[in-house]
């Protein structure tokens, strides 16, 4: 897996906030039989991907939009397992899924961007920082988006990115930005 930037460390763990948080859509069954029998399925793979059986859960995930292809909350979920098995595009293209169903969904665009530093696109996970962070401001987006923007060579914007870190985040991505900022020789850091 590609790491970004001197201290792509930080970027990477924003994914563990992804794969604990809950789904970014929950449906409820209806009478329906078939929805009924998707929510099992649901349900079921909730519970093997907590046992870390993520192959199974997978599966499980694959069924549900077999039988309601709109959860998107299944795609995010079947995204998460493609992670936990290192399959990234897969992973990436189940999140675009999502996303297409339910596209304002802050912790799926944070999830895709990661999945496409994975897979070298680096502007694909420029453009997914952007929306999750127009969605849910976060300096911890900003801080990975600082990143992305350096190794696309856009130093300048890595930089005011990475100031406003300063300004704005949490004690962690304030010392990482000052790192970041240090490393590359920029004054006022």
């Amino acid at each position: 897996m590609r790491r970004v930037g001197v201290f792509g460390a930080l970027l990477l763990a924003t994914c563990a906030g992804c794969v604990s948080s809950p789904g970014p859509v929950e449906s409820t069954p209806s009478e329906n039989p078939q929805k009924a029998a998707a929510e099992r399925s649901y349900r079921a793979g909730l519970e093997l991907a907590s046992e870390g059986r993520h192959s199974q859960a997978l599966i499980c995930f694959q069924d549900v939009v077999a039988e309601d292809p709109l959860r998107a909350d299944a795609h995010y979920r079947a995204g998460l397992c493609h992670y936990e098995l290192g399959d990234y595009e897969h992973e990436a293209a189940e999140y675009r899924k999502s996303l297409a169903i339910s596209p304002n969904q802050a912790p799926v665009w944070r999830a895709l961007a990661l999945a496409q530093v994975s897979v070298d696109d680096l502007e694909g996970a420029r453009e997914a920082y952007l929306k999750a962070n127009q969605l849910e401001p976060s300096a911890r987006v900003l801080y990975n988006l600082a990143l992305v923007e350096d190794d696309l060579g856009r130093r300048d914007e890595a930089t005011r990115l990475l100031r406003l870190c300063l300004e704005e985040g949490e004690a962690q991505v304030r010392q990482r930005a000052r790192q970041s900022l240090r490393a590359w020789g920029v004054s006022g850091s």
